[in-house]
């Protein structure tokens, strides 16, 4: 089964992926009900982090699919799968604001993971998007892998570069 196959899948039973994107945001209100003013205390904030979890990775994938087919496919907008593409991101976003009513993000383990993975997959996506639009073409002796070493490097430097500048 490949990606598109799955997501033909998906998009051949919305039932499933309506039922799951509109279940988490619920039970995220739910937990938030149930732990009243024990948000912070210690079996509800795993809950929390499971509930993020459980949507923000199908949310950042989503995003992620969508800048990749915008930037290096060229699709249209008006081939966007609502069900697959755009359900996922506006349920996570719903997600993390009910979640955030009842306790503070920092409070959830985990959440700051989020943040740095979505960083990382911008880097890499903005790095290959000016790769791709330059058309950069390296004749040298240089192995290939050394280059893939020096873009590793790169992103590890911006990565240390922006904890110093957030911290």
């Amino acid at each position: 089964m490949t990606l598109n196959d799955f997501f033909n899948f998906l998009s051949g039973h919305p039932v499933y992926v309506v039922g799951f994107m509109v279940a988490i945001p619920i039970l995220g209100a739910i937990n938030g009900i149930l732990a009243d003013d024990r948000s912070p205390e210690n079996p509800w904030r795993y809950i929390y982090m499971v509930l993020i979890y459980l949507i923000s990775v199908p949310g950042i994938f989503a995003v992620t699919l969508l800048i990749y087919s915008f930037l290096f496919e060229n699709r249209s907008v008006y081939d966007i799968d609502l069900v697959t593409q755009i359900l996922p991101i506006i349920s996570m976003f719903v997600t993390i604001l009910v979640i955030k009513r009842y306790i503070d993000l920092d409070d959830v383990p985990g959440f700051g993971k989020l943040t740095g993975l979505i960083m990382m997959i911008s880097v890499i996506l903005i790095l290959l998007w000016v790769l791709q639009k330059t058309r950069i073409i390296v004749f040298s002796y240089l192995p290939f892998y050394y280059v893939l070493l020096i873009v590793i490097g790169l992103i590890f430097i911006f990565r240390f570069g922006m904890r110093r500048i957030f911290k």
